[in-house]
């Protein structure tokens, strides 16, 4: 006898449940039956998720033994969920070199690349501009991959639009 597809989905919900919630780094909270929004304590953030869109629930390890999440989502989108953060594909951005990307990133990596962007914006390299350019490529690739999944990353990309904006005002 097979599954019905609410126990199916409630297996699913169980298992991301058990595991959010054995790391403290991690906060579930149920919205309502069908969505749970998972809390970053690392860097504040939550995503939001539509269990109708969780296909699979894979239990994967990394490289050093340590168990994670993988979440196969709804239109060929995969979630990896650590004991830390919540993972995932950045999007294609045209003029990006992908290789230059990690294949999987964090809402975390945001904040390294602003980092660079700031340092480079203050150095008086010449090839500063040239960087910032595809610094500015890659931040786009992470928040529209983060937003694909289900993070809210609206305020990450007024943070660029407007530093950018009046880094170039300042040094006019």
């Amino acid at each position: 006898m097979g599954f019905s597809n609410d126990s199916f989905k409630s297996e699913l919900s169980l298992q991301i449940e058990n595991y959010v919630t054995q790391h403290s780094t991690l906060k579930l909270n149920w919205v309502n039956d069908q969505k749970i929004q998972i809390y970053q304590k690392t860097d504040h953030r939550t995503i939001s998720l539509n269990l109708s869109d969780v296909t699979e629930v894979l239990t994967r390890s990394d490289h050093e033994g340590d168990q994670f999440l993988q979440l196969n989502l709804s239109h060929d989108r995969k979630l990896l969920i650590t004991k830390n953060l919540v993972g995932f594909k950045p999007a294609q951005v045209t003029g990006l070199d992908m290789a230059r990307v990690p294949k999987v990133v964090t809402t975390v990596d945001l904040a390294s690349v602003i980092e660079a962007i700031e340092e480079l914006l203050t150095s008086d390299q010449q090839t500063a501009l040239i960087e910032v350019d595809v610094l500015k490529k890659v931040y786009h690739a992470i928040v529209f991959g983060g937003e694909k999944v289900g993070f809210n990353l609206d305020n990450e990309k007024r943070w660029l639009a407007y530093n950018l904006n009046h880094h170039q005002r300042a040094s006019a």
